[in-house]
């Protein structure tokens, strides 16, 4: 029989037996099935993907790749000498002190308050933190060779300004942990700040508990005299942190204590890692269930056209063929539902900020929580490879399915089905 005789009549046996221009009921529910599998499997790696790809970005706006200090977090008195040295180690693009504490911020008029990180920086020095530098917008009294305005303004979090009640060009406190002993006891440290600029990232976290001053200040207010607390190190390639460490170990540039920023959010990543391959696996039984529609599709088409198998056989059509017949038939439900598939995943995928927000303001309800989520807005990135793994997942599961039908539509009996006509 000719391929193009078994591909022909492979097709028609997916059309509804009353009329041959429409395809059968079971065969369009099953096609749907694939599809719908498919494209949530898709859609749901891809934003898995967003998640981790901005959230490695708003990572790197915000931080350096990395952070040296000194063991419990000691004075760095010779920061100037340490920022000079890695400058000139291979793959650093730029270096830089930071002072780093915490404190608690306070609005006087409404009493409201918050804890806070608070870090000291050279204003040169901002600019290095991409996202974070590009956000922030500020006081027409501070101009951006002045941000923190001499050593009494402050930026913060746009996050933070919603909850305290503040904004730009208003005053707000400042209490550290750090503080002075008095005949009196122990007082923290306490003072008034002018808020210069208000910036947001986009990553919650920063937004809602960041403080930032100038580096002179920040000496002042945590007792770093003529130090810092660190230093940060920017590379050319933000991937490679694990070979820098290993080089900087080895030839003993520094015995200090080594942060980086893949280390630093760890739990952060191995969390996303673990769900990615926890919703995979689900997703992928929702696959392997709509093939078993296409499996249970197929046996049902065997079954009815078993009267058929018994007259192509009788004619002379070789029992290869008709297993042919019946595993192409299988195969173009699964092959559509697959491209179909695709075609809505990725378009979901590519969109699915726009169609987050149609549903909010359809239902009410707030989809994405910024603050649960670390991210203000969802989202998503697809990759050619996983489009490639999940459409090789289909299709294998698609052979699977048709297989079996196929085989059981080559052993009919020619005979038994005869004396049954």
């Amino acid at each position: 029989m000719r391929k193009s005789t078994i591909v022909s009549i492979s097709y028609r046996y997916l059309k509804s037996s009353k009329n041959h221009k429409s395809f059968s009921s079971a065969s369009i529910i099953s096609c749907i099935g694939v599809t719908i599998s498919v494209a949530t499997l898709i859609v749901v790696l891809s934003v898995m993907n967003g998640f981790v790809s901005e959230l490695s970005q708003k990572i790197l706006g915000t931080n350096a790749h990395i952070t040296l200090s000194n063991d419990g977090f000691g004075n760095i008195e010779y920061y100037s000498k340490v920022v000079d040295e890695f400058k000139d180690v291979n793959n650093v693009v730029y270096a830089n002190p930071v002072v780093e504490g915490q404190g608690m911020l306070i609005n006087a008029r409404n009493n409201a308050s918050s804890g806070v990180l608070v870090r000291g920086y050279l204003v040169k020095d901002l600019e290095y933190k991409s996202d974070l530098y590009k956000s922030i917008l500020l006081h027409p009294d501070c101009e951006d060779k002045d941000l923190f305005n001499g050593k009494n303004g402050v930026l913060i979090g746009s996050l933070l300004a919603r909850s305290l009640g503040i904004g730009v060009g208003q005053n707000v406190s400042l209490v550290t942990a750090i503080g002075d002993k008095t005949i009196f006891g122990f007082v923290p440290r306490y003072k008034d700040f002018f808020i210069c600029g208000v910036f947001e990232t986009g990553t919650s976290l920063t937004d809602s508990s960041m403080v930032l001053t100038s580096f002179e200040m920040a000496q002042i207010l945590f007792k770093y005299k003529n130090g810092a607390s660190g230093v940060e190190i920017y590379l050319k390639d933000h991937l490679k942190v694990d070979e820098f460490r290993h080089f900087v170990e080895t030839k003993g540039l520094w015995k200090g204590i080594i942060f980086d920023w893949q280390t630093s959010n760890d739990g952060l990543f191995s969390a996303m890692k673990v769900e990615r391959v926890v919703m995979s696996f689900i997703l992928s039984l929702f696959l392997i269930v709509s093939m078993f529609g296409i499996f249970a599709n197929m046996n049902s088409l065997v079954m009815s056209k078993i009267k058929n198998i018994a007259i192509m056989l009788s004619m002379g059509v070789g029992r290869r063929n008709i297993a042919q017949i019946f595993f192409i038939s299988g195969s173009i439900i699964g092959i559509f539902g697959t491209i179909c598939g695709v075609i809505v995943g990725v378009l979901f995928a590519s969109n699915i900020e726009g169609i987050k927000r149609f549903l909010e303001s359809f239902s009410g309800v707030e989809l994405f929580n910024g603050a649960v989520y670390f991210l203000s807005y969802l989202p998503s990135k697809v990759f050619i490879s996983d489009v490639i793994f999940v459409v090789c997942m289909s299709l294998f599961f698609t052979i699977i399915s048709s297989i079996l039908p196929a085989v059981r539509a080559s052993r009919v009996k020619i005979s038994d089905t005869l004396r049954q006509i």
